[in-house]
């Protein structure tokens, strides 16, 4: 049986709520569904290196290793805004920014499609059950 990818992240934030005082700042920053989605076409989906329904890329771990096992695949999802405003939201967080940027390239600036990172700023504003 396969995990729901988003039922996971949810309760990951919700778990994160439980954790944090209100009023609390939280600050997470994710792939970019968007630069993931401009980056691969319908033959990537065809031979399973991309999930369009998902925004997951799927590769051997031999790509990030070289003596690594061959049977073991990377799933790496990206996440666009208004699917991280829809979680945030649901698990009792606000949205006050998304930003993008790269590692070692932050700035407080409107998101880019082909950044590689979004970055959330929110807040708690009630306790999830």
């Amino acid at each position: 049986m396969n995990e729901d990818a988003s039922e996971r992240d949810l309760k990951i934030l919700k778990n994160i709520n439980a954790l944090l005082k209100k009023d609390s700042r939280f600050l997470l920053t994710t792939l970019n569904g968007l630069r993931m989605i401009r980056m691969y076409n319908d033959n990537d989906v065809k031979e399973g290196r991309f999930d369009p329904l998902t925004i997951t890329v799927i590769h051997p771990l031999t790509e990030l290793i070289k003596d690594a096992p061959s049977n073991i695949l990377i799933r790496e999802k990206g996440f666009t805004a208004i699917e991280l405003m829809h979680m945030f939201r649901a698990s009792g967080f606000s949205v006050e920014h998304i930003w993008g940027g790269t590692a070692g390239s932050w700035k407080r600036k409107p998101l880019k499609m082909d950044e590689m990172e979004v970055m959330v700023l929110s807040r708690k504003i009630k306790n999830i059950d």
